[in-house]
């Protein structure tokens, strides 16, 4: 009868071992599993002609690096910024001032700012220097099979401040 119940607490044992075993990395895997879904989707902000580490010296070098949702904050003290951008993914594009900061399209003949992606804001920004071409300004592109004048899209032409 001893033997029947070292026994059963021996397989008792083992059982309760188990369980807590099988407990422990279930919680890993699921906390795993949780933080890394919440590092994937957190939006970040990336700089651009700031004077700190981690800062872009083009604003087209951010969006490259930008991941859906992300904001891209640009200073007005680095401007002009002589470059054409194009934007395919959902960002937020923010200039630190509307009148100082200046994206400067070098008459180039195309448009300075091109884009692909719905849900963007672009907004704290003066376009600059475009020649006169059908999608000079900011060129908003329709989605595949769309419709419309210009190759489905709509274009935004720069304005003159005088």
């Amino acid at each position: 009868m001893q033997d029947k119940m070292s026994n059963i607490t021996k397989l008792s044992t083992a059982f309760i071992t188990l369980l807590i075993i099988w407990g422990n990395l279930s919680t890993t895997a699921f906390s795993t599993s949780l933080s890394e879904t919440h590092i994937l989707n957190t939006p970040t902000t990336l700089y651009v002609g700031g004077t700190g580490p981690g800062n872009y010296t083009t604003i087209q070098e951010a969006i490259n690096n930008a991941s859906t949702g992300d904001t891209i904050f640009v200073y007005n003290h680095s401007s002009p910024y002589y470059e054409t951008l194009t934007i395919n993914k959902t960002i937020n594009l923010i200039g630190e001032e509307k009148n100082s900061t200046v994206i400067d399209g070098s008459s180039q003949p195309q448009s300075i700012i091109s884009l692909t992606a719905d849900n963007t804001t672009i907004t704290g920004f003066t376009l600059q220097n475009t020649i006169d071409h059908p999608n000079a300004g900011v060129y908003l592109h329709a989605p595949a099979g769309g419709s419309g004048p210009h190759r489905g899209g709509a274009w935004c032409p720069q304005r003159d401040s005088n």
